[in-house]
């Protein structure tokens, strides 16, 4: 699937732009990593979007529940960890369902 990002990158003319090679030669890999986070961003929205209304209410209801709300670092740890032992379970479910 090529992706518009590879569009921008000019093709190479060794006669007529032979000063400006090392330019587009480098940029390649730049605009192959943007290409691929974006293909990884498209493939995963919905993972993403579900985890952020999650996190997003579970946080608005702790915050009326207690009035106080923690530290960011804090959140950023414990949902990481909920969310790598989340696909962690469900792995090892689906490996030991067949």
């Amino acid at each position: 699937m090529t992706v518009f990002f590879m569009k921008l990158i000019p093709k190479f003319n060794p006669v007529k732009d032979a000063y400006t090679e090392p330019t587009f030669f480098y940029t390649k890999p730049l605009f192959s990593m943007i290409n691929n986070l974006y293909s990884w961003l498209i493939r995963y929205r919905l993972h993403i979007l579900i985890w952020a209304l999650y996190i997003t209410y579970e946080i608005s209801v702790a915050r009326f529940a207690l009035g106080s709300t923690g530290s960011i670092p804090n959140y950023m740890l414990h949902y990481t960890l909920v969310i790598i032992l989340f696909y962690f379970h469900a792995l090892v479910n689906s490996c030991s369902a067949f």
